[in-house]
């Protein structure tokens, strides 16, 4: 959808979600995203390729799941959104973290759903002719992630790098990169998976400079 508006240069892509095994995700996180696009041959793929059948009614005659709330309209409804952070959330919030990191350099095997993924990122990426950059961004490995051990997680990550290698495709593992940028997992975070403002100004001087 991007590339029908927009010519990007550079594609920066975090791996966080290759941990998962399941290809289909948060329902709600789904309408998020999809509600908001126009109508177009992508939008009907994107809901055909990656929300359940089950759920599919929704999302093509989305009144079906909004229509209850006829009488909770307001002017806010039917003016039109703008952020100027492009989709970013801020947050201040600081959730101290203990992380114990494990990392290894064993390989462990990318699920058959998220290799597919990861495959049509990348010739999408070449068929547009913009570069990517794969990254992984500094979160607690050990609160989340289908119950993945710490070393089944960056073992997932290691798979992705080598097929990056493969491609000529450069990536940043930031949790190597922890004393470097100067990441504190006492304060740059603001739940086990997500950085704060404090995290995300540090990761975004290095990106940038790394760009």
């Amino acid at each position: 959808e991007a590339f029908r508006f927009q010519n990007p240069q550079v594609v920066v892509f975090d791996l966080y979600y290759i941990i998962k095994d399941s290809k289909y995700g948060n329902i709600e996180m789904a309408h998020t995203t999809i509600d908001n696009l126009k109508w177009s041959p992508i939008k009907i793929k994107a809901i055909i390729d990656t929300v359940p059948r089950k759920n599919w009614i929704d999302f093509f005659v989305p009144l079906t799941i909004y229509h209850s709330r006829w009488e909770e309209l307001n002017e806010r409804d039917f003016s039109k959104l703008t952020n100027s952070r492009r989709g970013a959330s801020v947050s201040f919030r600081i959730d101290p973290q203990e992380p114990e990191f494990d990392l290894t350099d064993e390989f462990l095997d990318i699920s058959k759903d998220s290799l597919d993924y990861l495959n049509r990122i990348i010739k999408l990426c070449n068929d547009n002719k913009a570069d990517l950059i794969f990254t992984v961004v500094p979160y607690n490995a050990g609160k989340d992630n289908d119950n993945k051990t710490y070393n089944q997680q960056f073992a997932l990550f290691n798979s992705a790098f080598r097929i990056a290698k493969k491609y000529g495709i450069p990536y940043i593992n930031y949790i190597e990169l922890i004393d470097e940028i100067g990441f504190d997992f006492e304060t740059d975070l603001f739940d086990s998976t997500h950085i704060n403002m404090l995290g995300a100004e540090k990761l975004s001087h290095h990106i940038g400079n790394y760009l």
